[in-house]
């Protein structure tokens, strides 16, 4: 597909936060309870499907430090932070490349990462790194990664 969609996609007003809330909220009381599945190629809301609570619940998106109701939930926070030529390379891999988005050509693709999706993580995404209890560089290898949120957990909240 070519042409330009709308920034909404990479916007937190395409976020159902009123619903997001009640899901975690139901999480967090260990209550199981139903989610939507969605389709990136459609951007449509796909089946609904039943998630089950467990020990850890890990919440995972780019606007998880935006709800404060959300992020004042949070046990601990982690901010992977990657920098821009390596966010735009794994995008375009993702999107142009492997196809994983359904949509996407080489001159839509970079009109909308210039036009919309890097501007909006500089507004939106990139301040919840001051708000994170742990930062990991999405360039390093994994296991620095992993090894950086093991010992946040062990020290936050006991566990390990």
């Amino acid at each position: 597909m070519s042409g330009l969609r709308s920034c909404f996609f990479d916007h937190p007003s395409a976020i159902d936060w009123e619903l997001l809330r009640e899901v975690w909220s139901d999480l967090r009381q260990q209550m199981p309870t139903m989610v939507p599945s969605y389709d990136y190629a459609t951007g449509l809301r796909g089946p609904t499907q039943w998630l089950t609570p467990s020990e850890f619940v890990i919440l995972e998106g780019l606007w998880a430090f935006h709800d404060t109701h959300i992020f004042s939930a949070l046990d601990l926070s982690i901010y992977v932070d990657t920098p821009p030529d390596i966010r735009l390379l794994r995008r375009l891999n993702r999107d142009v490349i492997n196809g994983e988005r359904g949509w996407w050509d080489i001159a839509s693709f970079l009109t909308y990462y210039s036009g919309c999706q890097r501007a909006l993580h500089d507004q939106f995404v990139e301040p919840g790194i001051l708000n994170a209890n742990v930062v990991v560089y999405g360039e390093r290898a994994i296991h620095h990664s992993v090894e950086t949120v093991l010992t946040a957990l062990e020290e936050k909240v006991g566990y390990m």
